[in-house]
């Protein structure tokens, strides 16, 4: 299935991050990134349910826009451009 993390997924990322250091970057960027946007929710009263659903949904769009809608953006803009 897509999107469950197996033991054998996540040993399957340190393969790759130590064979390719192209893929170490890349890896390492993405993860931070999310660390980060996970660590904003120490800072936020969470008093209900609802106000967790609606930080995590906001956390998921702010993901999906930065990994999906701004590299089309950019490379809309680029190709523009030339």
């Amino acid at each position: 299935m897509i999107g469950i993390m197996t033991p054998s997924t996540i040993r399957k990322f340190d393969d790759c991050e130590n064979v390719y250091d192209f893929c170490k970057f890349h890896v390492e960027l993405i993860l931070s990134d999310i660390e980060k946007q996970t660590d904003i929710l120490n800072y936020v009263d969470i008093d209900s349910k609802e106000e967790m659903l609606g930080y995590g949904v906001g956390i998921i769009l702010l993901n999906v826009s930065i990994y999906a809608i701004m590299p089309v953006v950019v490379i809309f803009r680029i190709k523009n451009f030339y």
